[in-house]
């Protein structure tokens, strides 16, 4: 089906990812809340498509950014992440089914769940994503101990960033972006001078954004994302999201 031209096609890691919450749940402090239901709330003449993965990194943003080229989406958003991670194939039995199971949220707001078996290696633990028939999977740890010592994820993300204008943009009607947490680099085409957790630290305390916008695990509740959509992004989205 030929993609909808007022469709935005949005990337991430967990601090966008809409399973993070119960979506029939109403939003409270101690639950995580991605910034991508304010936006779809803010712009209902716009149709947004998550596929922000939790513990994901620029290996798979890369891959859903061929993914929306290959679809024919006008306009995308990246939220871009730490340069420590990667993900890694395993097995599959059902690698023949589709690629992405939809589910959709809201009347504008749909989620795209990458179906194929992956494990995500992050800098300090590694995350087994336990697809359909993977319970009895057992991967040793010695693999990720491996992979941890690699310099290629820090590579391959810097090569990512830094070539994703030149590789990407001209691909899209309206292109966005910005980097919501990294050790070290912060990329974006919004004139953010800090990533989102930077700019929220120095405006608001680091203690106080800890107590009163985030969950147990760090990211982001009602409150927190509501603050980093409206102050951090909104005005970049009215102002690049050209429709046809």
């Amino acid at each position: 089906m030929p993609i909808n031209p007022n469709t935005v096609a949005v990337i991430g890691c967990s601090h966008s990812d809409l399973d993070f919450i119960d979506n029939n749940s109403i939003p409270n402090h101690d639950q995580a809340y991605s910034w991508i239901y304010h936006a779809a709330e803010d712009f209902p003449h716009l149709e947004f498509h998550s596929f922000a993965r939790g513990g994901q990194g620029s290996l798979y943003f890369d891959l859903c950014m061929k993914h929306a080229v290959q679809q024919g989406y006008k306009h995308v958003i990246i939220q871009l992440s730490t340069e420590t991670r990667f993900v890694v194939p395993i097995w599959d039995k059902n690698f023949n089914k589709p690629t992405w199971k939809e589910d959709q949220i809201s009347k504008n707001l749909i989620n795209f769940d990458y179906q194929f078996n992956t494990v995500s290696i992050t800098s300090d633990q590694a995350i087994e994503s336990i697809r359909q028939g993977q319970e009895d999977l057992n991967i040793k740890n010695s693999m990720f101990d491996q992979m941890f010592g690699s310099a290629t994820p820090h590579i391959y993300s810097d090569l990512f960033c830094n070539t994703i204008e030149q590789l990407y943009q001209d691909n899209f009607s309206s292109f966005i972006y910005f980097t919501a947490w990294n050790r070290e680099d912060n990329y974006n085409n919004i004139n953010q001078s800090d990533h989102v957790f930077d700019y929220m630290f120095k405006k608001y305390g680091k203690y106080h954004c800890v107590k009163n916008f985030m969950d147990d695990s760090l990211h982001m509740n009602y409150q927190g994302s509501k603050i980093w959509y409206n102050e951090y992004l909104k005005q970049a989205l009215q102002q690049k999201i050209i429709l046809d």
